[in-house]
């Protein structure tokens, strides 16, 4: 986890011309989940052998599942669309005694080995995967290296992701909660815990892109804090229980401050209270918003034509019962996530982090914010963007008209030198070139506020040449 706050945005760069810092991530991810996995059993076995039964009933509970939602995943993913309801169950209930695996197997399948891929296929009932993530970023050099970092492991690593949030954090946190309130642990408890923070800490790089590779860095800063923060609090909470029946069981008449200690547990138990209110608020929201999405999709079934309907194989069977089954399995995680994110909610919902239009016009904010904006005069600079952007969005629709070839006789075409007003049809590509050389004429800003400033013919913009160059990407970058 240290090594990935640490190296964000050099590691990129290395998984790309290193194939052996893929493998070694690889390596850790497996073999760290598989170790989760098995702690995680042997300490519900110590709950049971310790009589601890409200902790073993609640991580048998979170470990049920754990195991249901990874069957449903196989399932979703791997079942041919023409299987029938029965067909499905089945093999629902085959994957179910050994999903704890899927995660691996997952892994296994996402390299599309010439032999798991012929199994796959040859079972009739099953299929392998689309090889999605090739094609999304073949070839295309303007896509952010660290988007495509992520969008690759994620594909590959999409089992670990859901083995993270729906059973490492809810059992770290129920084996952290019983080792305060029992008042020991044993060295199994230890490491499944420690396992536990590793797993969901060197998961953090997903929800940490960002264009800015120091706000990457921040932001799997903020995921990191929200983890042990969430762990300081149970253990927290776990002495305040612990006190509280102290403190009714066996009051100390000696002690020097019985009210206070009384009155911040009062406090502490209010907080309490508070937080059960907004998870149960939390849970009847998202169960409105299920029945709600359950009911539209039921509704649009009736729509005409056939071709505007949802595309379900079975539609009862995927709206009632499969949606209701990843409800259930979805409650778990869903509180967890809530209870823990605090600094997270910064990069999620302030600085616009996991936005894919930063990485699929990579070249454009990258030119923006690290040479466009990397001067003294900051504020005219910004001020001169705004004004591009807002004569394109004034005359986008012109240029949409001209792409669509429904109108052809405005500025964006040419006299084909007869004499007698015909119009020339240019390509697509001289269309866009033209228009975006037109937003940079300083006749776009006639009535712009920088005209109020005398240094505005300082600015040092990139002059293009009226070519015939059609690497339009290239001309508009450097026009703006």
């Amino acid at each position: 986890a240290s090594f990935r706050l640490l190296a964000c945005s050099q590691l990129p760069v290395a998984m790309s011309s290193s194939r052996l810092a893929v493998i070694a991530l690889d390596v850790w991810t497996v073999s760290s989940s598989i170790v989760d996995i098995v702690t995680d059993v042997v300490v519900l076995k110590e709950f049971h052998d310790m009589g601890a039964w409200v902790y073993y009933r609640c991580s048998l509970v979170i470990f049920l599942l754990a195991t249901s939602a990874y069957a449903l995943l196989f399932v979703s993913t791997y079942a041919r669309p023409s299987l029938g309801v029965g067909g499905r169950i089945v093999v629902f209930l085959v994957v179910l005694p050994v999903s704890q695996l899927v995660p691996v197997f997952t892994w296994i399948e996402s390299f599309h080995l010439p032999l798991v891929d012929a199994a796959l296929k040859g079972s009739k009932i099953l299929r392998p995967t689309a090889r999605e993530a090739a094609r999304r970023t073949k070839g295309d050099d303007g896509v952010d290296q660290l988007w495509t970092f992520v969008q690759e492991n994620y594909a590959r690593h999409a089992g670990f992701m859901a083995e993270a949030v729906v059973e490492a954090l809810p059992q770290a946190a129920l084996q952290t909660y019983a080792a305060v309130s029992l008042g020991f642990a044993t060295p199994v408890t230890i490491l499944s815990v420690v396992m536990s923070c590793l797993v969901l800490a060197s998961k953090g790089y997903v929800i940490s892109y960002n264009i800015d590779r120091k706000v990457c860095v921040f932001n799997a800063s903020c995921v990191a804090a929200d983890l042990f923060g969430a762990f300081a609090a149970v253990c927290w909470l776990g002495d305040v229980v612990v006190g509280e029946r102290a403190a009714f069981f066996s009051f100390d008449a000696s002690s020097s401050s019985p009210d206070a200690d009384a009155l911040s547990s009062r406090h502490a138990l209010l907080l309490v209270r508070v937080g059960a209110v907004c998870v149960t608020l939390l849970i009847l929201g998202a169960a409105t918003a299920f029945v709600f999405v359950v009911c539209d999709d039921h509704l649009k079934q009736w729509r005409h034509p056939r071709s505007s309907r949802p595309d379900f194989s079975i539609a009862w069977f995927d709206l009632y019962v499969v949606r209701s089954l990843a409800f259930v399995c979805g409650l778990v995680p869903l509180v967890a996530s809530f209870v823990v994110s605090r600094l997270l909610l910064v990069p999620l919902l302030v600085l616009g982090s996991l936005d894919p239009e930063h990485a699929r016009r990579h070249g454009f904010y990258d030119f923006l914010f690290h040479e466009w904006l990397a001067h003294d005069d900051v504020p005219l600079r910004v001020e001169a963007f705004n004004e591009v952007v807002d004569a394109a969005k004034r005359s986008a629709p012109a240029l949409n008209r001209a792409l669509d070839h429904r109108e052809r006789r405005d500025t964006f075409f040419e006299d084909d030198g007869g004499g007698q007003g015909g119009h020339q049809f240019l390509p697509d590509v001289e269309l866009r070139r033209r228009w975006t050389l037109a937003l940079a004429s300083p006749d776009e800003w006639r009535t712009s506020p920088l005209k109020r400033y005398a240094n505005f013919r300082h600015l040092h913009v990139p002059r293009v040449e009226d070519d015939d160059d059609d690497d339009f990407s290239a001309s508009s970058r450097m026009t703006t």
